[in-house]
């Protein structure tokens, strides 16, 4: 009691065609659901690795891999996600545009965690009366005040019509990603660390050197 630890995972399977780790599988989402099974047995906190991918650049693959193995994990109850943004190729490789698009995945997954919130203000049995069957809800008092709430809004996802997406250049998310990662990298600036902390990274780096060299 009171000791802090977290119950973890970082398995998956073999591909049996290759021997290779296959950390884009769905049974690495089976075992991370284990595992929070099992954490939640023990009352302990958990971690797993999921949102991972054996795709080597941002693709169709990645997008299947992450999303079947993040949501499975999340929705399981694993409390730390470990291993998930930006990485491809089973973690050994990061890329930026898929950090940017894994961003919009997490955003997707966190809502989805949430769930459907159901009581009175939700249900809005009032406004459905008022507005009746040959209206819409946009101009609505309770729509301004919620949706932005209960929707997830995509960043980078391109929800247009066809023609609107064709005029804006066809681009795919790929792209449309590469572009946001250039714009961040030249227009972003960090917020400087608190002076403390700089002083103390400093320190750690600082013997992680000395060890290096065998001074320690």
């Amino acid at each position: 009691p009171s000791t802090p630890m977290i119950y973890g995972t970082v398995s998956t399977i073999a591909d049996m065609k290759t021997g290779n780790i296959a950390l884009g599988a769905v049974e690495a989402g089976l075992i991370n659901a284990a595992t929070a099974q099992l954490a939640h047995y023990y009352n302990l906190p958990s971690r797993g690795t999921a949102g991972t991918t054996d795709s080597k650049i941002p693709d169709v693959q990645a997008g299947l891999e992450k999303s079947m193995t993040l949501i499975m994990a999340a929705l399981s109850g694993i409390d730390f996600i470990y291993s998930f943004a930006g990485t491809l190729e089973s973690t050994l490789t990061m890329s930026y545009e898929q950090f940017l698009i894994d961003d919009e995945l997490a955003g997707m997954v966190a809502r989805a965690v949430r769930g459907v919130r159901v009581d009175d203000e939700m249900l809005a049995v009032d406004v459905i009366k008022k507005v009746g069957p040959e209206h819409h809800y946009l101009t609505q008092k309770h729509t301004i005040e919620n949706f932005m709430k209960e929707h997830y809004i995509p960043k980078i996802i391109n929800r247009e019509k066809r023609e609107t997406w064709e005029k804006l250049g066809a681009k795919d998310l790929r792209e449309i990603a590469r572009n946001e990662v250039k714009k961040i990298l030249k227009e972003h600036q960090p917020e400087p660390l608190d002076s403390d902390v700089e002083m103390e990274l400093k320190k750690i780096l600082e013997e992680i050197e000395k060890r290096s060299r065998g001074n320690i």
